[in-house]
């Protein structure tokens, strides 16, 4: 399987559940921030994961986590969270986020709460993610001196905290659609896709 097809892979499966959400599963612009918050969690957590195996593998021996670098990671998430909340606190003023996060992950299809399917199925997906990230690093790492310059970047978070600001200052002046507010999230769930690692 060639780059470009994987890439199309990668960011169809980026798409393709806030997509069903929306078109099949009746998800709120929220719901579909929540899932995005979500899954950004495990990203996060698993890009760091996926490093530390790596290093492991190149150097054999095992590499320690790296919580400095994942407090930094979390405090950014963090940040990004209360963003999208400010932004759906202008969006809509009278939503309530406790009954709203009870509401996603109640949500039941086929008779099953959602949140039982969703946080395993992302789960498994990071596991895959990882494991395809570590193939890729095997074919771009030839030496273990080009391994000490290769460690996970802030460069998402920075571009993903600018376009929630951008949003927020949008929305103290024009009320902005919710299927355009969506419609920017996934630019962004691409531009994620495109830079995840």
């Amino acid at each position: 399987m060639n780059k470009k097809t994987l890439l199309f892979i990668q960011i169809l499966g980026e798409l393709a559940i806030p997509l069903l959400g929306f078109f099949f599963w009746n998800w709120s612009l929220y719901f579909i921030l929540l899932f995005y918050m979500i899954e950004n969690l495990f990203a996060t957590y698993f890009q760091l994961e996926t490093f530390r195996k790596f290093t492991f593998l190149v150097e054999k021996k095992e590499a320690a986590r790296d919580y400095k670098k994942l407090a930094i990671f979390i405090i950014f998430w963090l940040i990004e969270v209360a963003l999208i909340h400010t932004f759906i606190c202008l969006a809509n003023p009278t939503i309530q986020f406790g009954k709203e996060v009870i509401s996603f992950f109640m949500y039941e299809d086929m008779g099953v709460p959602q949140g039982f399917l969703l946080l395993p199925l992302l789960y498994f997906a990071s596991i895959m993610k990882m494991k395809q990230d570590i193939q890729a690093f095997t074919i771009k790492i030839k030496s273990i001196e080009e391994l000490k310059n290769f460690s996970p970047q802030f460069n998402y978070y920075w571009i993903s905290i600018g376009f929630w600001v951008s949003l927020i200052l949008i929305s103290f002046f024009i009320s902005l659609p919710e299927l355009l507010a969506i419609s920017l999230l996934l630019v962004l769930f691409i531009y994620r896709s495109l830079n995840r690692t």
